[in-house]
């Protein structure tokens, strides 16, 4: 996926923030080495089938939306993608009030499908990784998290 592909999505995704799963969207995230925070995800964003994986969870602020997101595009089974640099495997981390999110860096990151059914829309799993912000790496968080989620019918 490009940068022009991942930004469109992005932008897409800050502009229709679809509540569109059910369940536990957990996201822990320390910015610039600070301390580790929990951000309560409100807006849950899902999206499974036998190609992609796509799993988001946002926060609905008075400064735009805050959270993270991580996808798999691929096959999708149980076991550990490494984020990748062609960003078939990435995420990445809007904090409050950004124009633009922060996306990963592939070094380190990954995501873990521990449980999958395509057939019920349902997945489970973990996820781990670094974001900087687009020319200036010193503005970074890690995130890390885990996720339990079902597409709404």
């Amino acid at each position: 996926m490009s940068l022009r592909q991942q930004l469109s999505q992005e932008k897409e995704l800050k502009m229709n923030v679809e509540n569109n799963a059910v369940g536990l969207f957990g996201l822990k995230v320390s910015e610039n080495g600070g301390p580790e925070e929990t951000i309560t995800t409100t807006e849950l964003f899902f999206i499974v089938t036998s190609k992609k994986l796509r799993v988001g969870g946002f926060q609905v602020g008075p400064n735009g939306l805050r959270g993270a997101q991580v996808d798999i595009n691929g096959e999708i089974k149980t076991g550990t993608y490494p984020f990748t640099k062609d960003l078939s495997v990435t995420g990445f981390y809007n904090q409050s009030g950004l124009v633009s999110s922060w996306p990963s860096v592939t070094e380190g990151g990954e995501i873990t499908i521990l449980e999958v059914d395509v057939t019920k829309r349902f997945a489970r799993g973990t996820f781990k990784f670094r974001a900087e912000e687009r020319g200036n790496p010193s503005n970074y968080a890690n995130a890390t998290g885990s996720f339990s989620l079902t597409e709404k019918e």
